[in-house]
């Protein structure tokens, strides 16, 4: 084939490739991040790729060539894509999801080979001009340049610090319309509340892109803290999605039923057979249970794979465009989406790094849940410290925010007299520490709780709150 044939077909792949992105939202989701404007040989369909970005990322659910028309025509960007003709020709590709990954992969790769022989020359004109005082030096600069190239990112993303003002006045501002947006009036908050106003005071509330983690050792409640910031946020009418992987829908269904009635499981269960009939307590369940059936709450049970949860998360935040927060119980039991043999620790760094990916793409808070090490127990000071973190340091370096639960009771019976082996005594009401360890954004600090294991239930005063039931 002759340069300008080969050039021909992938014209060809590149308009397909757009007309799938144009057709299918899931498309674009699948490539987003992976793939630069710079990787198409038209400077046409460059244009055309970056105003199919603008429109999904804009928030529209579906793109039609008039839609689309009109979307350019306003923007005043219809000659920049081709003309009306382009947009046509758009629309008239729409490959089957083998052909798309297909037409991806050759685009992508095309695209990687003409930056890198772009880059070659460059370094040439630089070495033949400049005088190179450090061999080693100029090797190294031109390796991370081509490591970049090769990674898929993107080079020259250097601005003024004007531009960079004025992103701090446009944030300023948007912050404010958000605060409006959520009905926010504490002066402290700029995002969603968790449902607890001595935590928000610490953190701001849970913002778009955050990446949080709530560690903690087996059986401290850190599954039942999640499940109750979750609720509260969606008794608010914030819709909330709960990832979880160590237990099914009806247990997660009866432990939030439990935290939300104050009614243990034996009383609720008790209740709806009818074996305790006693008119108030059935009325307050029922009420209850009403009230949870209306709160915006999905929940997933099936599938571990980090694949699936992030394409599972994507498809939420597109059919709830106010999905307030994601919760993930938890990173130990994910599947990585790597078939390559890794160990544990490298395993948890790339999920750990998805998933502040992930936040960031869907501009959805997740809060995932995370195991400490034994180390915790060994030491003479229980209290969790972020070298705790079990498997990976990245998850550390990840997070925007870590939180630890720490309650003292839990080290107060030693199992068979072995050091640092502990079993949590049989008491249904703890004391409790929430320490945020780490705070991107804020200050760090501690909250102290109450946490009665019976009724799944969290709060910020340290009394039972089961004394308010009867």
């Amino acid at each position: 084939m002759t340069n300008e044939e080969i050039d021909k077909e992938m014209l060809e792949m590149e308009e397909a490739l757009l007309g799938g992105c144009a057709h299918d939202r899931n498309n674009y989701d699948e490539i987003v991040g992976k793939i630069v404007s710079d990787d198409f040989i038209s400077t046409a369909h460059q244009n055309m790729f970056n105003q199919i970005s603008k429109f999904w990322e804009e928030g529209h659910k579906e793109m039609s060539g008039s839609m689309f028309l009109s979307y350019l025509t306003d923007r005043k960007k219809i000659n920049e894509v081709g003309g009306d003709n382009a947009v046509s020709r758009l629309f008239s590709y729409e490959p089957l999801p083998d052909e798309f990954k297909y037409y991806y992969e050759q685009v992508k790769n095309k695209g990687a080979v003409r930056r890198l022989f772009k880059e070659y020359e460059y370094q040439k004109q630089v070495y033949s001009v400049n005088e190179i005082n450090s061999v080693s030096d100029f090797l190294a600069k031109a390796q991370e340049r081509v490591k970049a190239i090769t990674s898929g990112s993107v080079i020259g993303n250097i601005k003024d610090m004007k531009s960079v003002l004025e992103q701090v006045q446009k944030k300023a501002i948007k912050d404010e319309e958000n605060r409006r947006k959520l009905n926010l009036t504490e002066p402290w908050l700029t995002g969603n509340s968790c449902g607890y106003e001595d935590v928000d005071k610490f953190t701001k509330g849970f913002h778009a892109g955050d990446y949080i983690l709530l560690a903690a050792r087996p059986s401290m409640g850190k599954t039942t803290l999640a499940l109750n910031m979750a609720c509260r946020m969606a008794l608010r009418g914030i819709p909330v999605c709960i990832f979880s992987l160590e237990m099914t829908q009806e247990q997660l269904g009866m432990k939030l039923l439990s935290m939300h009635s104050k009614f243990t499981t034996f009383e609720i269960n008790n209740i709806l057979t009818g074996k305790d009939s006693k008119a108030l307590r059935v009325m307050k369940l029922k009420n209850s249970i009403e009230e949870l059936a209306k709160a915006p709450i999905y929940m997933d049970d099936t599938d571990p794979s980090l694949s699936s949860i992030s394409s599972k998360a994507r498809r939420a935040r597109r059919k709830y465009p106010n999905l307030g927060l994601v919760v993930i119980d938890y990173i130990g039991l994910i599947r990585s989406n790597s078939k390559s043999t890794y160990n544990r620790q490298n395993e948890v760094s790339d999920i750990s790094r998805s998933l502040k990916l992930l936040a960031n793409e869907t501009q959805v808070p997740i809060l995932a849940l995370s195991q400490l090490s034994r180390g915790v127990e060994t030491r003479s000071s229980h209290i969790p410290v972020l070298a705790d973190l079990r498997d990976s340091g990245s998850l550390e370096q990840d997070a925007d925010m870590v939180f630890f639960i720490y309650r003292e009771d839990y080290y107060e019976v030693e199992k068979e007299g072995k050091a640092g082996s502990y079993t949590s005594p049989n008491k249904d009401y703890s004391m409790v520490k929430l320490l945020l360890e780490k705070n991107r954004n804020g200050s760090l600090g501690t909250v102290e709780m109450g946490f009665t294991k019976s009724i799944s239930s969290f709060d910020l005063l340290a009394r039972d709150p089961k004394e308010e039931i009867e």
